[in-house]
């Protein structure tokens, strides 16, 4: 297998950064994963889609190609790659280099029964960790996928951990091995639902997630959120904070900080983001500037990175900005006309180490295709 390890340079954090997200499709454009620089979002340095992928022409990658979600996107692999949600298919995208112009997939697999899937994590030993979302307590947490020799993956998954309902963000935590997971005690339609915070460990010498949580902590109110009284506060996202063992997690109604010591601390209002106005005046009218931040990555700068609604109210639930905050500093939102369900800061996070992944080697050129530069 070829590790495709020709990555960019990281940046500085004083320099203009790069973000990625993923864009459903809209009508006249198809869904497409794209990495803009943050003060030049306008147009992208590159993007990709599997409708435009003249590679994806068998029958076989038909369901990819006609997918019209990207719910969550990735920095991987030492920025040489992108790792995706692309409908319900886990996808890794090379990115173009000095050798390579054009984006081109690398591996995609279909989701065993996990539509809705939320959030992807690389672990060890080329292992992909999935958020699926599920309804059913009996069947839903996390799947682990195997990335193999081919391109294709068996859609089939290694392991699943039940009994988590609606599992939103992961994170992996190489300090310790194990992987958080943010997800909920039952379906946040269900009364009475408390969000929670949870650690797994990773076991290297069976290559699987120990089946028990070694940690638990909830987050959110435990409550009805004010925008849908039908829907009770749960978590969407988790990050880390550089070079602190800290989380931040987003829920419908605010974002958290989490200190994880020997011992975990209940979350509390995440200070970065204390004095946060939304470039949503209905959010910031109502009392929750915060809410529904379905991503949220930080620079070493400080520099936030979320999307959000810019509407209000029920069934109001699908990002439309991208915003970059830094308290005094940066206040500034995009707004796009596709839903952008994530979006993240392309580079690494100091203190958050990502697994390497090994991937098949890229498709060679076929000629007379065209350039599928988005």
């Amino acid at each position: 297998m070829n590790d495709n390890s020709s990555a960019p340079a990281a940046p500085s954090e004083h320099a203009d950064p790069l973000f990625v997200t993923g864009l459903y499709s809209n009508g006249h454009q198809p869904a497409r994963i794209a990495v803009y620089h943050a003060t030049s979002a306008t147009k992208p340095l590159w993007s990709w889609s599997p409708a435009t992928d003249p590679t994806l022409h068998d029958a076989a990658w038909k369901e990819l190609r006609e997918s019209t979600s990207v719910t969550e996107v990735k920095w991987a692999d030492g920025g040489s790659k992108v790792l995706a949600l692309v409908g319900d298919h886990i996808v890794l995208i090379a990115v173009p280099d000095q050798d390579r112009h054009e984006p081109v997939l690398l591996f995609a697999t279909r989701l065993q029964n996990a539509s809705n899937a939320h959030s992807v994590e690389i672990l060890p030993d080329n292992l992909i960790a999935v958020a699926d979302n599920g309804h059913d307590s009996g069947n839903s947490g996390v799947q682990l996928y195997s990335v193999g020799d081919q391109r294709m993956g068996s859609g089939k998954y290694e392991q699943q951990l039940r009994y988590f309902p609606s599992t939103h963000g992961l994170l992996w935590d190489s300090t310790r091995q194990w992987l958080w997971v943010v997800g909920n005690t039952k379906w946040p339609q269900s009364a009475g639902a408390q969000g929670l915070l949870r650690a797994y460990v990773y076991n290297p010498s069976t290559r699987r997630l120990e089946q028990e949580h070694i940690q638990q902590q909830n987050v959110g109110t435990g409550q009805a959120t004010k925008e849908d009284s039908c829907w009770w506060d749960s978590p969407h996202d988790i990050t880390g904070v550089p070079k602190k063992r800290q989380l931040l997690i987003t829920t419908e109604e605010d974002v958290y900080t989490c200190d994880i010591g020997y011992d975990v601390e209940a979350p509390v209002r995440a200070a970065q983001l204390a004095a946060f106005i939304s470039h949503s005046h209905d959010r910031t009218n109502n009392g929750y500037p915060r809410s529904r931040f379905k991503a949220i990555g930080m620079r070493a700068s400080g520099e936030i990175i979320y999307t959000q609604p810019s509407k209000w109210g029920r069934d109001q639930d699908y990002p439309d900005m991208i915003g970059h905050y830094q308290a005094h500093t940066i206040d500034d939102v995009i707004r796009t006309d596709s839903t952008t369900y994530k979006a993240r800061w392309f580079e690494p996070t100091p203190g958050w180490d990502t697994p390497k992944i090994h991937t098949p080697p890229p498709p060679a050129p076929e000629h007379g295709h065209p350039t599928y530069r988005d």
